[in-house]
């Protein structure tokens, strides 16, 4: 399995959601229902490089060109926050890269990686 890229810039932020397993409903006689659809905890990580702590044209392809070859699969990402291992997918269409002006070689960015 793949490992996402360790880069040199270190991102603004990284935002943990956890989701809950747990389905309610109610019945035809108004008693609640509670089931759970899985064993663990659902992740998801949005990782966000803003104007203060943006990519170089090195980082961007490096993201880029690992993002295009792993689209759709499973890989290792190591959350440098807490050093934590996990193994994600990349839980969108498309990463856009912006740069930081007109002509610039910086770029931000941001896009959500979800646990397994």
């Amino acid at each position: 399995m793949n490992t996402f890229p360790v880069l040199d810039t270190d991102p603004a932020s990284i935002e943990e959601i956890i989701f809950s397993t747990v389905k309610k409903a109610v019945s035809e006689n108004r008693y609640p229902m509670i089931r759970r659809s899985g064993t663990r905890l659902m992740r998801e990580w949005v990782i966000t490089y803003d104007r203060e702590t943006f990519l170089t044209t090195a980082e961007k392809s490096s993201i880029k060109t690992f993002i295009d070859a792993n689209m759709g699969l499973f890989f290792n990402w190591t959350n440098i926050d807490t050093s934590e291992s996990v193994v994600v997918f990349l839980n969108s269409d498309s990463i856009t890269f912006v740069p930081l002006f007109t002509g610039s070689t910086y770029y931000t960015t941001q896009f959500t990686l979800t646990g397994v």
